[in-house]
């Protein structure tokens, strides 16, 4: 079950909002290693938990058979190419769900496909709240201890912007989870990287010099594992392997 304040926070349509502007660097980022990482169309592709649909239209207009499905689909056949977790992940608080989430994954996927997962950064809201002052904010320094300590972002606040309840991973431990469900790990890479913590980035998303360096520098160091942690998101791709079977609980140093 997703509880009422996860739901009450994507009922404003703050997501939509926020990935559809021109520099999403979110939206742009995840599409090019999307598009990298699965089979040419017309593959198959599950949307898991697919949000406002952003990522399904697109891939169905680029002539993928898409198919959005709820957080734990149990009543879809087998055999898929792909299958994207963009989002529940990190609304699954609890390691043994997020297990079972990556385990009905690999379920559904044929042998070789490819899973695209995602995660939120530990250190997300610690280096948004410093560079947007929202660090300035007693409640809101609560919430990031909170997080930093135990990576369950709760946010008491009752700003929205804030986001909802979630968990943020540390680097690498989402590959951990990812190869504990029984995915073999392809890449790990930071997906807005450092962009999101631009000042004037709005503003010279225009200047087609600028924004075509930012966006090759980001792909030069996405998979840098020293930038990870920096990075709000980072995307683990993975495939299944018929020769993998789920093994136990993941271990973090």
């Amino acid at each position: 079950m997703v509880s009422n304040d996860i739901l009450a926070y994507y009922d404003l349509g703050l997501e939509a909002e926020r990935l559809s502007h021109e520099w999403s660097l979110e939206r742009i980022r995840s599409q090019s290693l999307i598009s990298r990482s699965i089979p040419i169309p017309p593959a198959c592709v599950i949307d898991i938990g697919a949000g406002p649909g952003l990522y399904s239209v697109w891939l169905a207009s680029l002539g993928y058979s898409v198919h959005v499905v709820d957080l734990v689909p149990k009543h879809i056949e087998q055999a898929r190419d792909a299958a994207l977790l963009m989002g529940p992940l990190y609304h699954l608080t609890s390691e043994k769900d997020r297990l079972k989430a990556l385990s009905e994954a690999l379920r559904v996927l044929r042998p070789a496909g490819i899973l695209i997962a995602v995660g939120i950064s530990r250190f997300a809201a610690l280096l948004e709240g410093f560079f947007s002052g929202s660090i300035n904010d007693p409640a809101f320094c609560s919430v990031v201890d909170r997080g930093l300590a135990d990576g369950q972002h709760i946010n008491t606040t009752g700003k929205p912007e804030h986001f909802t309840t979630a968990y943020f991973h540390r680097p690498g431990e989402l590959e951990a989870e990812v190869s504990a469900a029984g995915f073999r790990v392809k890449r790990v890479a930071a997906i807005e990287g450092f962009g999101p913590y631009l000042p004037d980035l709005k503003q010279r998303w225009q200047d087609q010099t600028y924004r075509t360096y930012l966006l090759d520098v980001l792909e030069r160091t996405e998979t840098e594992p020293s930038m990870l942690g920096t990075s709000p998101h980072v995307m683990v791709v993975a495939t299944r392997s018929a020769s993998i079977r789920p093994r136990g609980r993941p271990r973090h140093d």
